[in-house]
C-alpha cells in the first residue's frame, strides 16, 4: 500500500510541474505574438486623408441671402479650414451698375448717398447731409435732389419702390408719417415726368419717424432720408 501510494503522489506532482511549466512559457508567447501583430498593423496603415471645411463669407445682404452653414467632409480626423476672402470694398461693391450710378453724380452729392448692389437689386439711400436735400416741411425736394433723380433714372429697367423718412421735428407723428407719403409721391410724379411708367413703381410709401437712424438725436439730419430700391 505504501509504495502504491508513493506512485500515485510521485506521478501527480509530475504532471502539476508540466502544467506549471507549459502556463509559464505560454503567456510571454501570447505576449510576444500580439505585439508583432500590433506592429504589422501599424506598418500597413495608410496615411490619413485631410477634409476640408469651406467658408463662404461672400453673401451681401443677410435678409435677402441668408448665410448657408459651411460645409463639412470629415473623413479622418484632420481637418483644413479654408476661408474664402471677398474683395474690399469703399461704400461701393464691385464695378457694376452701383459704380455706374456712383460716377455719374457729381461729387458734391457723393456724401450724401450710400449704395449697395446686390445679386437681385440695387440699395440707393440719400440722406439730407451734407447737402441738403429737403426742405423742412415741405413737400418738394431740393433741385439738388432733383437732379440726383435725372442721374439714377436711367438705372431702372424693371422695377422701383420708393420709402421716404423723416426726422422727429414735425408736430406730431402723424404728421410726419402724412408729410413723407406726399414726398413719396412726389418722388414717383418726377420719374414719371423723366419717361418712367407708374406701373414699374411697385411701392411709394411714407414711414415718417417711425424709423429713426439715429435714435439718440431725433432731429438729426440723417433721420431724414429716402431709401430707393431698384430690382434687376
Amino acid at each position: 500500500m505504501i509504495n502504491v501510494s508513493f506512485a500515485n503522489n510521485f506521478i501527480f506532482s509530475i504532471k502539476l510541474f508540466i502544467k506549471c511549466i507549459s502556463y509559464s512559457l505560454i503567456t510571454p508567447i501570447f505576449f510576444v505574438l500580439f505585439a508583432v501583430l500590433n506592429c504589422c498593423k501599424a506598418a500597413t496603415l495608410l496615411p490619413m486623408e485631410k477634409s476640408e471645411v469651406i467658408i463662404d463669407p461672400s453673401q451681401d445682404n443677410p435678409l435677402e441671402h441668408p448665410p448657408q452653414p459651411p460645409v463639412v467632409s470629415c473623413t479622418e480626423t484632420n481637418v483644413q479650414i479654408k476661408v474664402l476672402r471677398r474683395p474690399k470694398s469703399h461704400g461701393v461693391s464691385t464695378p457694376s451698375s452701383n459704380l455706374k450710378i456712383q460716377n455719374s453724380i457729381p461729387n458734391k452729392y457723393k456724401k450724401n448717398m450710400y449704395i449697395q448692389d446686390l445679386p437681385s437689386s440695387i440699395h440707393i439711400v440719400l440722406s439730407d447731409a451734407p447737402v441738403s436735400l429737403f426742405k423742412p416741411g415741405k413737400v418738394e425736394f431740393s433741385a439738388d435732389f432733383l437732379k440726383i433723380l435725372k442721374k439714377i433714372h436711367p438705372f431702372i429697367t424693371s422695377s422701383l419702390a420708393i420709402h421716404v423718412h423723416s426726422d422727429a421735428l414735425g408736430s406730431s407723428p402723424t404728421h410726419n408719417k402724412q408729410l413723407s407719403q406726399k414726398r413719396a409721391q412726389w418722388i414717383a410724379t418726377q420719374f414719371k415726368k423723366m419717361g418712367l411708367p407708374l406701373k414699374k413703381i411697385s411701392i411709394i410709401k411714407g414711414h415718417g419717424s417711425q424709423f429713426l437712424k439715429d435714435k439718440k438725436h431725433p432731429l438729426s439730419l440723417k433721420n431724414r432720408r429716402v431709401f430707393l430700391k431698384i430690382l434687376k
